[in-house]
């Protein structure tokens, strides 16, 4: 299955993220807001549970992670690893890098 320009969501710090096709997120009327996926209130007023960042990356193109000094960056073809549905939670992102600044696209 090919993978189609999509939205990275980061949670807890990094701890899982999950790539979801654009194609899958319905446009609202009126401004009105998306839910991605469900973050409880408890855990957010905790700071357990969080959105730590989210780009669109384009076919043939790498997501860059941050993580401090440290840049990883994961080519388009290995992005299917994190690959999920709409409201599923994702994979957990390698040791080290579990605490994430920022998120860019190259």
């Amino acid at each position: 299955m090919a993978l189609e320009p999509s939205f990275l969501r980061v949670p807890r710090a990094g701890v899982t993220s999950r790539f979801l096709p654009v194609k899958d997120v319905p446009e609202l009327s009126r401004g009105k807001g998306n839910k991605l996926f469900d973050i409880s209130s408890k855990k957010f007023a905790s700071r357990e549970d969080f959105l730590t960042g989210m780009t669109v990356v384009p076919k043939d193109k790498s997501l860059i992670v941050r993580s401090g000094d440290r840049k990883m960056t994961i080519e388009w073809k290995d992005l299917k690893d994190y690959r999920g549905e709409r409201a599923q939670r994702g994979s957990v992102l390698p040791r080290g890098w579990r605490t994430v600044d920022l998120l860019e696209t190259e």
